[in-house]
């Protein structure tokens, strides 16, 4: 793996530190919501940059994912596409809620924790 590319999967870790830390907070789901995008975001550009390639500046996770879809393969993609939404919507108040049901729940919270978990640890192992 090289270094820029151990870099991404070092700050998507420090997110995953950051859900382990947050998760059993009910007023944090939408914190962890966001976290867990952020952890799912670094570990495909890090995917990218272990390639050599140009990095997008963008933090749309179906784009990312359409990128190296042939190196980490998701299943069932409707977790990333809730992510995808939540992307700048978790960072600050709504009126309609982050979900169309309105704010993560706790249960929320946790689904999108593990897929970015598993997410994180897939890429690392692979580019170790």
């Amino acid at each position: 793996m090289c270094n820029m590319a151990q870099e991404w999967i070092r700050a998507a870790e420090d997110d995953i530190a950051a859900i382990k830390a947050m998760i059993n907070d009910d007023n944090l789901t939408s914190i962890v919501a966001f976290h867990a995008q952020q952890a799912v975001e670094k570990a495909l550009k890090a995917i990218i940059e272990n390639r050599g390639e140009s990095i997008p500046r963008k933090h749309d996770l179906l784009l990312l994912y359409s990128k190296v879809s042939e190196s980490v393969v998701i299943e069932d993609d409707s977790i990333l596409d809730t992510l995808n939404q939540l992307y700048t919507e978790a960072r600050y108040p709504s009126e309609f809620g982050l979900l169309p049901h309105g704010k993560p729940t706790h249960a929320d919270a946790e689904v999108m924790a593990d897929f970015a978990k598993n997410i994180v640890s897939r890429v690392k192992a692979k580019l170790s």
